[in-house]
């Protein structure tokens, strides 16, 4: 039999290791803290994989806040909130591995669905995501705001800016200023076009162009 796992004050997702409690056919049992407040034993094994995140609370926050919301808004809400924390808390969640994976956290607070919900308002459609303003930041108020997928493009360090005519700004705000289109004028840029031609040559003749190389 291997050397057991030392789970003391290690955290995975809500719960920290509290001690060891016993083994039964081969499988540690823990006893764990709950950010909650409630202690509960579980197999070692599910809570490092990520299979048990908390004493049981999570989902029954879960089912408590689904039987009280109102609308499709709230549930567009509840559904951001989830994934939020499945991709900080979940090592199997998609995504995992560039947040929770890289210290990303969700702060005590919005454990509690109730309470991000008063922080941050119903999301405001299916084009709105949560999105954090400093992106080495956490979920936590203050660092938080809801936007949509352009608006969050603005705020990644992945962005390529153009200068043109004494004015910095990111793909997607010439898109918008000049009306060309987010995916029209990147083609332009990678294809080589210069700053210049690319943000001034309006989009008949790039269509003509497109069609001539084609």
């Amino acid at each position: 039999m291997g050397k057991r796992l030392d789970l003391t004050d290690v955290k995975y997702g809500r719960l920290t290791g509290v001690r060891y409690v016993r083994t039964v056919k081969h499988i540690c049992i823990w006893l764990f803290k709950c950010d909650c407040g409630n202690l509960t034993e579980a197999e070692a094994r599910g809570v490092k994989a990520g299979n048990t995140l908390s004493c049981g609370c999570l989902k029954s926050e879960g089912s408590r806040e689904r039987r009280t919301t109102h609308g499709m808004s709230t549930d567009l809400t509840y559904k951001s909130w989830t994934h939020m924390q499945q991709r900080c808390f979940n090592p199997k969640a998609t995504k995992y591995e560039i947040y929770g994976g890289r210290g990303i956290t969700v702060c005590k607070r919005w454990c509690r669905f109730e309470n991000f919900l008063e922080d941050m308002g119903e999301r405001p459609s299916r084009l709105h995501s949560i999105d954090r303003i400093d992106g080495n930041g956490h979920y936590e108020p203050g660092n938080c705001r809801w936007a949509t997928t352009r608006q969050q493009g603005n705020n990644t360090s992945r962005n390529v800016f153009l200068e043109f005519a004494g004015k910095r700004q990111t793909l997607a705000q010439w898109s918008t200023e000049l009306g060309l289109g987010y995916d029209r004028l990147r083609r332009r840029i990678d294809c080589g076009w210069s700053v210049e031609k690319a943000l001034t040559t309006p989009k008949r003749k790039f269509v003509r162009k497109l069609d001539a190389a084609g």
